[in-house]
C-alpha cells in the first residue's frame, strides 16, 4: 500500500468528498496511473500553511470521465479515480513548519509519501489507527 498526498484548495475537496472522486488533468496521467486500490490519499489544503483537510482511501482504478465537475473552470480534469473517504477534519489546523518544508511543491496535485514519519504525522492528526 502506498499512503498519497494531494495539495487541493478546500473548495474542491467538498466536491470530491461528495461526489466520491478525486479528478486530475490528463497531463498527470504518469503519476496517477501509479495509484492503486485500497492506497490512503491525505489532502492537504492548498493555503501556504498546508492544513489536513482530510483522508480518503483509493477504491477504484484510473479512468477517463469529460463531464465537468467544477463549475467556472476552463479545465474538465476527465482522469479520475473513485476514492472512499475515511476522515474529515473538523477543525482546519496548519502542518508543523518542519512537516510543511518537507512536501513536495513541483505543481503535480499528488505525490507519494516516502517518509514513514511523515505518514505517521497524517494519521495522528486524524486520529486514525
Amino acid at each position: 500500500m502506498t499512503c498519497w498526498i494531494a495539495v487541493i484548495g478546500a473548495e474542491k475537496w467538498g466536491t470530491f468528498r461528495e461526489k466520491q472522486m478525486l479528478a486530475f488533468a490528463e497531463r498527470h496521467r504518469d503519476t496517477v496511473s501509479k495509484t492503486e486500490i485500497g492506497d490512503t490519499v491525505f489532502f492537504l489544503d492548498e493555503d501556504p500553511e498546508r492544513s489536513l483537510l482530510g483522508a480518503a482511501e483509493v477504491a477504484s482504478d484510473p479512468y477517463m470521465n469529460r463531464i465537468p465537475l467544477f463549475e467556472n473552470e476552463n479545465e474538465v480534469y476527465p482522469l479520475r479515480i473513485k476514492i472512499r473517504p475515511i476522515t474529515a477534519m473538523d477543525v482546519r489546523t496548519p502542518l508543523p513548519i518542519e512537516i510543511r518544508s518537507r512536501m513536495p511543491d513541483s505543481g503535480v496535485p499528488i505525490h507519494a509519501i516516502i517518509e514513514d514519519e511523515i505518514e505517521q504525522i497524517f494519521l495522528d492528526r486524524l486520529g486514525a489507527p
